[in-house]
């Protein structure tokens, strides 16, 4: 019974990932079969940036979220897709969210292959591989059916690390490879630069190329990559820095610390859920071990790929945990890779030597049908019973596109604005500076009145959502804060204004209060700008009503 539980591991976990894939992305499908637009609130409000720009593309000719001022503030690739899929439908609606859903579901099958092939070149049997690659299946699932551009990083960067683990010999036409492969993962997530460097740093040290080789190598790889220089050049020609808005606005950091509460969602709150606390802790020791026990010979290219996977990934967090923005779902892209090879050094390590042949059937078993029925349940909550109210950011776009609706104008929101500006539909200026243009960061930088700001942007209403606070309120004024703490943390430059008059809408959109509900009660406060009054506020002397 062991022996043919074990025979038939590999197809069992591949119908299994593929059932959890489908189950996952399925509720795309139950709701535009039944006539509802509830789909919209799976997707994460920052997807709705691509979405806004790639329509803004393909009907005004314009790379641009408020129809005016081009940006860059997106990761290209991803950005590609989502213009392909608006041109291929005609448009925002039911159709273009189906093919994004059949987009995600295609990326989870391929990126269950290549952790399974990932698994295997570690080495791993095809046993252990098939039930690892499945172990990831549902938190990866999750994460691709975000909207954002870690459906197409996970599988891109788990692509460039199998290509690194083969190994092979270091030839012009390899490296060719390797470059083309490492820009598509740079160009679907920026940040994955930091590991392709890494890879370059370590092949100089545990290679030890000649010149020659350096030479031959560093031509191929850089002719193969070129797409990310010629990025890199546009990016410089128009906005006068390598970097998009969207990295600069979240690097305005007024001083240095570390955020305490960034590290601990992901060690306890991604999709993958609070195994990473352990899991990548585990892999770090599992990898160290491995390298201790084996002699420099019998150190493999796939062995040192899988420690880059594990070190990058933390690497990414640690980065990113000295800024004060607050940790975002779809940041989690690294932790897909990264599980793979800690789950299977660990198992080289601790499992294969020590656990039984039945017990290892029993723990497999158990993991893969939990993993199958965690599925099941993710579709009966996000389809049958999911509602417009489980994401109370997307119940609020719509009623505020309602009251908006015989407004027109050029309106500006900062955080969670996406949602509502794709649910508006009209021009919005974000003030957060994720994709606006390098004018508005240095606006953030330079910590200028936001009333200043609204004007220079020709801005008519102003919109406000908070979640967990209220907005500072003294004698009939309001304090606003762009990008606010709330999101953005205390350590982010903010532009700052106080405006004189009362909302001309004002409303609260509360919580569902399902256990799979997003979103926590949303207030959304409007103001129409023309005849506002704003409180200045100089760096010395009296404030004034202008």
């Amino acid at each position: 019974m062991a022996g043919q539980l074990a025979r038939y591991a590999s197809p069992i976990c591949r119908a299994v990932a593929y059932l959890v894939s489908f189950l996952v992305t399925a509720p795309f499908f139950y709701h535009v079969a039944n006539g509802s637009n509830s789909y919209v609130g799976l997707l994460e409000d920052d997807h709705f940036y691509y979405t806004v720009i790639a329509n803004n593309l393909v009907a005004l000719g314009k790379l641009s979220y408020d129809g005016a001022i081009v940006t860059n503030g997106f990761h290209p690739l991803w950005l590609g897709v989502v213009v392909v899929l608006r041109l291929l439908c005609g448009g925002l609606g039911d159709s273009f969210y189906v093919a994004l859903a059949f987009v995600a579901l295609a990326s989870m099958i391929l990126t269950y292959e290549l952790s399974l092939r990932f698994a295997r070149l570690l080495g791993t049997s095809v046993g252990a591989a098939s039930v690892i690659a499945v172990i990831g299946s549902l938190g990866t699932a999750q994460l691709l059916t975000t909207g954002m551009e870690c459906t197409v990083a996970v599988p891109a960067f788990l692509w460039l690390l199998i290509e690194i683990a083969r190994g092979g010999p270091t030839s012009f036409r390899r490296a060719l490879k390797l470059g083309f492969i490492a820009s598509l993962a740079v160009l679907a997530r920026l940040d994955i630069a930091i590991a392709v460097a890494m890879m370059l740093g370590g092949f100089m040290i545990l290679a030890r190329p000649s010149l020659a080789e350096v030479l031959r190598v560093g031509a191929g790889f850089c002719l193969g990559g070129f797409l990310v220089p010629a990025y890199a050049l546009f990016n410089f020609a128009i906005f006068s820095s390598v970097l998009p808005v969207s990295a600069l606005a979240k690097s305005l950091q007024t001083a240095f610390g570390l955020n305490i509460l960034y590290a601990r969602n992901v060690a306890l709150s991604t999709v993958y859920g609070p195994m990473v606390a352990v899991v990548l802790p585990i892999g770090l020791v599992a990898f160290i071990t491995l390298l201790l026990r084996r002699s420099r010979m019998e150190r493999s290219i796939a062995l040192w790929t899988g420690g880059l996977a594990i070190v990058f990934a933390f690497t990414f967090f640690g980065l990113n945990a000295l800024k004060s923005w607050i940790f975002f779902g779809w940041y989690a892209y690294p932790i897909a890779a990264a599980v793979i090879a800690s789950l299977a050094f660990a198992w080289m390590v601790w499992g294969e030597p020590i656990v039984p042949t039945r017990a290892r059937i029993l723990v497999a078993t158990l993991m893969v049908t939990g993993t199958l029925a965690s599925g099941i349940r993710y579709f009966i909550e996000h389809g049958p019973l999911w509602s417009t109210n489980d994401n109370s950011l997307f119940a609020a776009s719509l009623q505020l596109a309602d009251l908006m609706r015989a407004r027109d104008g050029r309106f500006a929101m900062g955080a969670i604005g996406g949602i509502m500006t794709y649910a508006l539909n009209k021009p919005v200026v974000q003030l957060e500076g994720l994709v606006e243009d390098r004018r508005m960061i240095e606006h953030i930088r330079n910590q200028d009145d936001l009333g200043d700001v609204l004007r220079e942007y020709n801005v008519d209403y102003l919109i406000v959502s908070v979640a967990h606070r209220h907005l500072d309120q003294h004698d009939g004024c309001y304090v606003i804060n762009q990008p606010t703490a709330e999101w953005a943390g205390l350590r982010t430059s903010q532009m700052t204004g106080t405006i004189c008059a009362e909302p001309i809408v004002s409303f609260k959109t509360e919580s569902a209060g399902n256990s799979w509900s997003v979103f926590p009660s949303i207030e959304t406060m409007v103001w129409e700008l023309r005849s506002a009054k704003w409180l200045s506020h100089p760096l010395n002397g009296a404030s004034s009503i202008r």
